[in-house]
């Protein structure tokens, strides 16, 4: 029987992006917005519903910290099995008032699953890096005979994208691929952060990023356009040991764009 999986990220419920003509890492910020994206994320809850899927897995960047309980009491109303790792907007201490699930580490939310044919990885990258333990502990779970799939809410690998160029990236990221690369087999990563659709594989690792819930971040090189109302999420199918995904895309032509010096 086919597994299905909605993984869902960057929903930065009552959170509004503040614009800059000069938009650098400083001033990519937001303002408080009651109410913000929150449709967006009952027009998901509503497709995932009809689609009958059963699993959710939320890749990061829930929103403000006033957001948090009405985040986790509607996803909990939908009845799905649901994992959660943690994004640069997140909070350790907030989110472990509502999500319950062991970690490894008393001030990380790392852990990790297995069924009969993959080994799951869920890592905090909430500090825009990781730590010395974190990699260890990495190391240690990619000791397995199973298919490894990562879920972590910053791009491992660089996307050719003006958000690159800003300070948007995980700082150690290159120590990460290090370790992912001692894996016996080929290793899945599925990200967010950048609120962009993207496929691009390397050596043995193979990347998917996954539009944000909230609104959609183009690719272009020398700017960073948003659309409003563009936003979705991803669909990851398992059945035994293949995989698959897609995205569902809920488009808008509007945008604001940015130059960037």
């Amino acid at each position: 029987m086919t597994r299905k999986i909605a993984f869902i990220t960057d929903t930065h419920l009552n959170q509004q992006l503040v614009h800059s003509n000069d938009f650098d890492s400083d001033k990519m910020s937001y303002r408080p917005l009651g109410g913000a994206h929150y449709p967006h994320l009952e027009t998901i809850l509503a497709d995932i519903k009809e689609k009958n899927i059963t699993e959710i897995i939320f890749g990061g960047d829930i929103g403000s910290i006033d957001a948090n309980k009405l985040f986790f009491e509607t996803v909990e109303k939908t009845g799905t099995s649901f994992s959660i790792i943690l994004g640069n907007h997140d909070k350790f201490t907030e989110v472990r008032k509502y999500y319950k699930e062991p970690g490894v580490f008393d001030d990380t939310l790392d852990f990790s699953k297995e069924d009969h044919f993959f080994k799951y990885i869920f890592i905090d990258s909430s500090a825009g890096m990781l730590q010395n333990k974190q990699l260890d502990w990495i190391a240690g779970s990619l000791k397995t005979s199973r298919s490894v799939i990562v879920f972590i809410h910053h791009p491992l690998l660089e996307i050719p994208a003006q958000l690159e160029k800003i300070g948007a990236a995980l700082k150690n990221r290159d120590e990460v691929l290090n370790v992912l690369h001692t894996a016996a087999s080929p290793v899945t990563v599925f990200c967010g952060h950048y609120h962009l659709d993207d496929e691009i594989k390397r050596a043995s690792v193979h990347q998917y990023c996954t539009i944000a819930a909230s609104y959609e971040i183009g690719k272009e090189k020398d700017r960073i356009s948003t659309y409003p109302d563009s936003f979705g999420y991803r669909i990851i199918e398992l059945d035994r040991d293949e995989m698959t995904t897609t995205t569902v895309h809920f488009k808008s032509p509007d945008r604001i764009s940015i130059s960037v010096s």
